[in-house]
């Protein structure tokens, strides 16, 4: 199921990629992705957009973070850093009672 809505996720972004015209630098900063977007025209120079993706904590990661951070920055007009935070299954929650 997680494949089939990356699949769907990525299919739906791909146009609205190809549209944006800004630049992407990937970080790799301990365990965590963060994908950097910068739009060519900045128009909120003092505010940024810090996307933690929906999905439930399980879809959405990968290559459909990255085009989404690059969407939004170009939507709105400012820096957009995409979390690419780890997920379920590969990545499981642990509860303690602590």
């Amino acid at each position: 199921m997680q494949i089939a809505a990356d699949r769907y996720y990525a299919e739906t972004l791909l146009d609205a990629v190809k549209k944006t015209k800004g630049n992407l630098e990937t970080l790799h900063l301990g365990t965590t992705t963060v994908h950097v977007a910068t739009p060519e025209n900045i128009r909120l120079g003092d505010c940024v957009l810090i996307d933690l993706y929906g999905g439930a904590l399980v879809f959405g990661g990968g290559d459909c973070c990255r085009g989404s951070a690059r969407v939004d920055a170009e939507r709105h007009g400012m820096i957009c850093y995409g979390i690419d935070h780890r997920m379920p299954p590969d990545h499981p929650y642990l509860f303690t009672n602590a």
